[in-house]
């Protein structure tokens, strides 16, 4: 698996899948919420639905997204309590979502799952312990 660092605006980032994670408190983050505000609400409205309770490795692929983003669909991974939220519950939680790649067959994504990532952790430590 190839892995590239990209940075910018996450809503013109051309993705055929966004991995954003949230959490139970419907804390959606830094960048869910930049999601949220380019699309006027749709996302949080998705979560409101009932269909994702945000509870720990729940997901919800979401194929169809407004226009204005340039990923292909959003994969919504719930974390759990954002105060109880660690290294091993990040590692668990990107296994979920790994998981619902592949099962779904997609090959790329962009990996947007949480910001701030837990104390001591970073995006290469995260890839490295889980083995990718």
């Amino acid at each position: 698996m190839k892995f590239k660092i990209v940075t910018g605006d996450i809503t013109g980032i051309k993705s055929n899948c966004l991995v954003l994670g949230v959490f139970s408190d419907q804390n959606m983050g830094p960048i869910a919420n930049a999601i949220d505000r380019a699309t006027e609400g749709w996302l949080k409205t998705q979560i409101e639905r009932g269909n994702l309770d945000c509870k720990l490795k729940q997901t919800l692929l979401l194929p169809e997204v407004p226009a204005r983003l340039a990923c292909d669909r959003i994969l919504l991974v719930g974390c759990g309590k954002i105060d109880d939220f660690n290294r091993t519950l990040y590692n668990k939680v990107a296994i979920s979502a790994l998981s619902v790649l592949n099962d779904q067959r997609i090959t790329a994504a962009t990996w947007a799952l949480h910001q701030p990532l837990p104390q001591n952790f970073d995006a290469y430590t995260c890839i490295w312990e889980l083995g990718i």
